[in-house]
C-alpha cells in the first residue's frame, strides 16, 4: 500500500526475499502475495533455488499505492487445502482490524508470522514543532504542534497498538 513506500517497502522486500531464499534452498515452493486493498500481484515458484532470480525480478517490479485492506488480502490469498508457513510483512496500519486477518490465516492451517516494518521516524519520532502530517493512503491531513508530551502520547499509543497486534498473533498461534 502507499504507507509502505520507500524504506519500509525496501526492508519488507529484503525480508521476504530472505525467507523465500531459505525456503527455495530447502526445495520448498514459494508463493508471494503483494497486497493493498486486496491482492494485487502474485508470484509462484517451482521447487528449488533456481527460481530465486525470478523472485528478485518480481520484487523489483512492484510499486506501492492504494489503501491497506489486510482482511481482504488474507481471504484472497488463503491456499486451499494445503498447510503452510505464512509471513506477513506490513506496517500493520490498516483500515480494518488486523486481528481478523490474522485469525483468518491461522484458521487456514497457516503457521503465521507477522513482521511489523516501521521506519525509525515511526518507531521513535523526535520531531518537535508545527507540522502538517498527511496520510499516504487517504490523503487526509492533520495540522499538529508537536511537543514532548504529544510525542510521549504517540509512543504510548504505538506500544498499545503493537501490544494488540502481539496479542492477536498469540491468539492465532
Amino acid at each position: 500500500s502507499a504507507s509502505m513506500e520507500g524504506e519500509k517497502f525496501w526492508t519488507a522486500s529484503v525480508l521476504a526475499a530472505s525467507v523465500a531464499y531459505v525456503a527455495m534452498k530447502r526445495n520448498d515452493r514459494v508463493k508471494l502475495f503483494v497486497f493493498s486493498d486486496g491482492v494485487t500481484k502474485v508470484f509462484q515458484s517451482g521447487q528449488g533455488q533456481t527460481n530465486f532470480p525470478s523472485l528478485l525480478q518480481f520484487l523489483e517490479q512492484i510499486s506501492c499505492g492504494g489503501k491497506t485492506d489486510l482482511l481482504r488480502a488474507a481471504v484472497q490469498s488463503i491456499p486451499r487445502p494445503k498447510e503452510g508457513i505464512c509471513y506477513v510483512f506490513s506496517d500493520g496500519f490498516s483500515q480494518d482490524d488486523p486481528a481478523k486477518a490474522l485469525q483468518r490465516l491461522s484458521h487456514a492451517r497457516q503457521k503465521l508470522h507477522l513482521v511489523q516494518v516501521l521506519t525509525p521516524e515511526e518507531a521513535a519520532p523526535k520531531m518537535l514543532g508545527d507540522f502538517r502530517l498527511t496520510d499516504r493512503e487517504t490523503e487526509a491531513f492533520l495540522d499538529l504542534s508537536i511537543d514532548a508530551v504529544l510525542l510521549e502520547s504517540y509512543i504510548q499509543a504505538l506500544r498499545q497498538f503493537q501490544g494488540a497486534l502481539r496479542q492477536s498473533c498469540e491468539k492465532s498461534g
